[in-house]
C-alpha cells in the first residue's frame, strides 16, 4: 500500500473513532437507550444500549472504512490506474457521515431539537452538487435527484 493510500487509511479511521471522545464527555448524562434511527418526522424508532451506540457504531464505522479503502486501493493497484474522483471523495463519506450521525445521536437524548431529515438532506446537497457533477450532463438525472431531495427536504 502507497504511503498517501496509508496515511487516507489511518486518518480516515482516527475520524471515525474520534466521536468516542464525544460520548465518554456525555456519557453520564446520556440514557441507557440512546436513538440510532429515525422516522421521517424526526422521531427516534429504534434504540441500541448506550455502550454499543457510543463505542460500537463508530469501531463498526471504522472497520467498515479500513474495508473499503484497502478494496479500492487493490483495486487501483490492479487496473495501474490512478483513483477516479469519485473514489477519492467516497474515501471520506463514511468517516464525516460517522461524525455527523453520532452528533445527532448525542444532541437528541440530550434535548436538543436536531432537524435529522434536514441534516441528511444537507450531506446530500452538498455531496451532489459539488461531487457528482457528472449528473448534471443528463437533464432526466438532474430532474430526478432534484426533486427527490426537494420531496426530502420540504
Amino acid at each position: 500500500m502507497e504511503k498517501k493510500n496509508k496515511r487516507t487509511l489511518i486518518l480516515s479511521v482516527i475520524i471515525c473513532l474520534l466521536p468516542m471522545v464525544l460520548g465518554i464527555a456525555f456519557y453520564n448524562r446520556l440514557p441507557e437507550q440512546m436513538p440510532i434511527h429515525f422516522t421521517i418526522n424526526d422521531v427516534p424508532d429504534n434504540y441500541a444500549q448506550k455502550n454499543f451506540a457510543l463505542f460500537g457504531i463508530p469501531v463498526i464505522m471504522a472497520i467498515v472504512q479500513a474495508i473499503c479503502i484497502i478494496c479500492t486501493t487493490k483495486v487501483n493497484k490492479l487496473k495501474n490506474s490512478e483513483k477516479p474522483r469519485i473514489v477519492k471523495i467516497m474515501e471520506w463519506f463514511i468517516p464525516i457521515i460517522t461524525v455527523l450521525v453520532y452528533i445527532i445521536m448525542i444532541e437528541v437524548p440530550l434535548g436538543s431539537d436536531v432537524y435529522v431529515g434536514k441534516s441528511v438532506c444537507l450531506i446530500l446537497g452538498i455531496l451532489y452538487d459539488n461531487n457528482f457533477s457528472f449528473f448534471k450532463n443528463s437533464s432526466i438525472c438532474d430532474v430526478i435527484i432534484d426533486s427527490q431531495l426537494f420531496v426530502i427536504c420540504f
